[in-house]
C-alpha cells in the first residue's frame, strides 16, 4: 500500500434479522499519521480528504473480494464550547462499494452524533 494505516484490525459485520455477515479488516488511519504520509486535506465544511487512502483500501478490498468499504470519519459543522468540544462533531459513515454493478449501494450517513440528552448512535 503506498499509504500505510496506523493499525488492522479484524471486523465481521452481522446484517440483524438475517443470516447475513460479512468478514473484512479495519484499517486505522489517524488523520495525524495521514498528514504524516501527505495523504489528508481538509475540505471546505470541516469535510476530510483522505482518498489516498480510501484508493489503497479499495485497491485491497477489490483483491480479497469484498463488496464494499465502510469509512468512519468525524465531521466538524461549529466550534465546540468550553464544557463540551463535541458539540457540534458527528461521525459519519460512508460506504463505498468496490464491486461493478454496485455502486447505487454507496452511501454516506450520521452514525453517531451528540445530542442534548448525550450520545445518540
Amino acid at each position: 500500500m503506498a499509504v500505510k494505516p496506523a493499525a488492522i484490525y479484524d471486523w465481521q459485520l452481522n446484517l440483524n434479522g438475517t443470516h447475513y455477515t460479512e468478514h473484512g479488516l479495519v484499517c486505522s488511519f489517524p488523520f495525524d499519521d495521514l498528514k504524516e504520509q501527505n495523504a489528508f486535506n481538509e475540505l471546505t465544511g470541516g469535510r476530510p480528504d483522505f482518498s489516498k487512502a480510501t484508493n489503497e483500501v479499495a485497491k485491497a478490498a477489490r483483491k480479497f473480494n469484498q463488496l464494499a468499504i465502510y469509512q468512519w470519519h468525524p465531521i466538524t459543522f461549529g466550534a465546540g464550547v468550553e464544557e463540551d468540544d463535541l458539540l457540534h462533531k458527528n461521525i459519519i459513515q460512508d460506504v463505498y462499494p468496490v464491486r461493478s454493478g454496485l455502486q447505487e449501494v454507496g452511501s454516506s450517513s450520521v452514525v453517531w452524533k451528540r445530542g442534548n440528552d448525550g450520545l445518540v448512535a
